[in-house]
């Protein structure tokens, strides 16, 4: 799971937290990495991100699924757990 985002986005910052717990709890399963597009510009232009924040999920290299905007811990779960 990827989480482009940005330091000065509002939603971005609800999401931190979200993010910073199922990052401990599918520590075993799924990777989550966080790319901030202010520093990543070449990698945003690659994911055609667009707006912040957006998640998106990959299973061995491919896309498998994206969300622009906030997304409920509840939600994310779903999805995740779906995806394992």
């Amino acid at each position: 799971l990827v989480d482009f985002h940005t330091l000065w986005c509002v939603p971005c910052r609800k999401m931190a937290p979200i993010i910073d717990e199922l990052e401990q709890k599918y520590l075993d399963n799924i990777y989550i990495s966080r790319v901030d597009i202010d520093k990543s510009e070449d990698l945003a232009n690659q994911f055609e991100i667009n707006v912040v924040p957006t998640l998106v999920l990959f299973n061995e290299s491919k896309e498998i699924w994206r969300k622009t905007g906030i997304i409920s811990k509840e939600e994310l779960i779903k999805v995740l757990d779906n995806n394992l």
